[in-house]
């Protein structure tokens, strides 16, 4: 027996005509790999500007690493949401529109603007002890701290406006307004 998702409205072709069952797996892997790629992805985002503005090199260099591979693994999230798609959604639901615009944006602004940046504040950042000392102290073949620390409040809008994209499209999935 074939049921379809949501209640009420008739299954479309995808997906191989997946029942219920497979598709609640496929749903389970879509919110374990939300859970455990773009919470750290967000957990690290927002930890940036306040190392950037008095953190070691180190930890700069750390978050800048863990940004970059956790955005693009979080497109994963994405592919196995468009499975979803194809066999219980319609692309005209404004919520779903709306939840893969927000995602677009906030994978545009991590990958294309967040990871740049942290890159740049990478390069110009102290090579000294490391210990978050103050500008222009220690080793300063890489930059100063001032450097990096003037790439905070740009990091922090980055970071911020991405978190707010992602918890909008947590409602979004939850809520499912008009859907």
């Amino acid at each position: 027996m074939r049921l379809s998702w949501p209640p009420g409205r008739a299954s479309r072709a995808g997906l191989a005509g997946l029942r219920w069952r497979d598709v609640r797996a496929v749903l389970v892997i879509h919110v374990v790999l939300a859970i455990f790629l773009i919470g750290p992805l967000v957990a690290a985002a927002n930890q940036v500007a306040r190392e950037l503005r008095g953190g070691s090199a180190g930890t700069v260099r750390l978050l800048a690493r863990t940004v970059t591979i956790y955005g693009w693994a979080s497109l994963l999230v994405g592919i196995v949401g468009f499975g979803l798609v194809r066999d219980r959604f319609s692309f005209s639901d404004g919520w779903l529109v709306a939840s893969i615009v927000l995602f677009v944006v906030a994978s545009v602004l991590v990958l294309a603007l967040l990871a740049p940046l942290l890159r740049r504040a990478t390069a110009a950042a102290p090579t000294g002890t490391g210990t978050g000392s103050p500008a222009g102290a220690g080793d300063t073949a890489g930059g100063t701290a001032g450097d990096t620390a003037a790439l905070a409040p740009r990091a922090a809008a980055l970071a911020g406006i991405a978190s707010l994209c992602y918890v909008a499209i947590a409602v979004l999935m939850t809520w499912k307004p008009g859907g």
